[in-house]
């Protein structure tokens, strides 16, 4: 178990909230230090609240006394008994609790809370019972149905009593002597649980269950012995030689046996290296007759080499062939274009000669059709005379004007075309 916070409201002397965080910083890296103070300071109400919210119980009230304390001016019914631990509220106030952070002997890290107020959350309201709840601060899941059910489930998470707890752990208030003067059993058993030794109580019983095999298979062997009868010197002596005579026997046959293990490796060496002899031999005849099929190969490859030195020239005359047949290609080319071209030559001329005599045609057409021209730019001018002249006349008295032109005749015959006038 290691404890990370305590924290409380309104416990004795420390009104409203408070925290003391042991997984934070410095505490965190403090290592060993003191909580000291002041007589009423509440150095002791700490340990208290650690106390009050993993067992619902404080180590300095643990007396049988009946008396009830309250003030003057409350009922007897609200008072409370002296060793209730409803008693640690600080006056004045209607609320309180206390609230401990701890990893348990599962490596899990829990949260116990205790919390008892007024009735109404009023100072003069009757004290209600306090209630505890637990829960896995990784989970938040609520551990405990009841407040016993709690109580044991903080037990089993924490692995301590609270006589244990307060014997070994909280020590308050000059209680170590109480922890010194504790049974021999309970002191071992406390001391296991803190230093989580019990590994050393198991490896005890475990050797002295193996001491006690161990002197039964002992006394066993002594009995067998004692029944054996002793022999006698001469018979002693006898079987000493036997045995001498014996182990000599046994080396010379180790020697024997030593000179034809190497005998036998010598002939599986020799099987081994027969049995490749002979795959060399196999190997050696199979590359004999592939040499023999090769023999017109080698021949035609010196016939080759021979021609290596006529190569250069050979691909020099390659390259003239190739360059040989683009120009080829190219004179093709340019003999076909060239045909081409003339024929369009041909039509040009023949396309000049019609533009030619069309341009003559239109010339003569042109040369006869100028008169009429001319009569006709002389007409257009006299029509423009007449038409201002009318239109500058009075429009209720304009007559009407109709021009006919019969313009068929114009282009057609060098006479001067028809005018009508109409009023």
């Amino acid at each position: 178990m290691r404890i990370l916070a305590i924290r409380g409201k309104n416990l004795a002397s420390l009104k409203g909230e408070f925290e003391v965080a042991l997984n934070k910083a410095p505490l965190q890296q403090a290592g060993l230090f003191a909580i000291t103070g002041h007589t009423g300071s509440g150095k002791s109400t700490l340990l208290d609240a650690m106390c009050l919210a993993l067992f619902d119980k404080i180590p300095r009230l643990l007396g049988t006394s009946h008396v009830k304390v309250g003030r003057r001016d409350e009922k007897e019914n609200q008072r409370i008994g002296s060793n209730d631990v409803g008693s640690i509220m600080s006056r004045g106030t209607a609320s309180a609790y206390a609230e401990v952070d701890f990893v348990g002997l599962d490596k899990h890290c829990y949260q116990a809370r205790w919390e008892i107020k007024r009735a109404r959350n009023n100072i003069s309201g009757r004290l209600q019972k306090q209630s505890l709840t637990f829960k896995n601060l990784s989970t938040e899941e609520i551990i405990g149905q009841n407040k016993s059910d709690t109580l044991e489930q903080i037990s089993d998470r924490i692995g301590l009593t609270f006589e244990q707890f307060r014997r070994s752990v909280l020590l308050a208030q000059g209680d170590f002597s109480a922890f010194l003067k504790a049974k021999s059993d309970e002191r071992s058993s406390l001391l296991e649980r803190i230093t989580g030794t019990e590994i050393y109580s198991q490896l005890s019983i475990a050797a002295y269950r193996q001491f006690q095999e161990e002197d039964r298979l002992l006394k066993n062997i002594q009995e067998k012995m004692n029944l054996e009868i002793p022999l006698q010197d001469n018979e002693r002596n006898d079987l000493k030689i036997t045995i001498a005579e014996l182990e000599e026997n046994i080396q010379v046959s180790q020697s024997t046996i030593k000179n034809y293990r190497t005998l036998l490796q010598w002939h599986e060496d020799k099987t081994i290296l027969d049995k490749e002899c002979h795959e060399i031999k196999s190997t050696l005849v199979a590359l004999k007759t592939k040499q023999s099929q090769q023999e017109p190969l080698k021949k035609e490859l010196k016939k080759i080499l021979s021609v290596q030195k006529l190569r250069p020239y050979i691909q020099q005359l390659d390259e003239l062939e190739k360059h040989q047949k683009i120009v080829v290609q190219q004179f093709n080319a340019a003999k076909n274009k060239s045909k081409i071209e003339c024929g369009n030559e041909k039509k040009l001329i023949n396309r000049v000669a019609l533009a030619q005599v069309q341009l003559i045609s239109a010339r003569k057409q042109h040369e006869k059709a100028a008169p009429v021209l001319i009569q006709a730019r002389a007409i257009d001018t006299k029509l423009d005379l007449i038409k201002k002249s009318y239109l500058s006349k009075d429009a209720r008295c304009q007559p009407t004007c109709r021009i006919f032109l019969n313009l068929s005749l114009w282009g057609l015959c060098p006479q001067t075309p028809k005018v009508f006038l109409q009023g």
